[in-house]
């Protein structure tokens, strides 16, 4: 049995993270790669099949809904539709839209 699947995670940020100046981002996504920075300067790189960035639609690397489902919605689908077994995983914070971004 040939078995096919993929993982996603979603974080969700709010206004008052947003405009907080005091804050900084730790976490960059480019490519296939996301990357962690923490403030002592450590950084941790994670290598991932895909790795969306859809944190801000001005970003250069922002990913949109339709880049995401054309990378891996679009081949899922497709291999379920020619009977194999599938899955997809989605983690992430509660209200950062698993399931939205799954079902669309």
């Amino acid at each position: 049995m040939i078995y096919y699947g993929y993982f996603m995670q979603t974080c969700v940020t709010v206004d008052r993270e947003l405009m907080d100046t005091e804050l900084k981002n730790v976490v960059t996504m480019v490519g296939n790669e996301t990357v962690v920075s923490s403030e002592k300067g450590d950084v941790q790189r994670f290598t991932y099949d895909y790795s969306f960035w859809s944190f801000n639609e001005s970003d250069a690397h922002y990913a949109s809904q339709s880049a995401v489902y054309q990378a891996i919605g679009q081949p899922l689908l497709s291999t379920v539709l020619e009977g194999y077994n599938a899955c997809l995983l989605a983690y992430g914070q509660t209200g950062s839209g698993k399931s939205y971004r799954s079902v669309i």
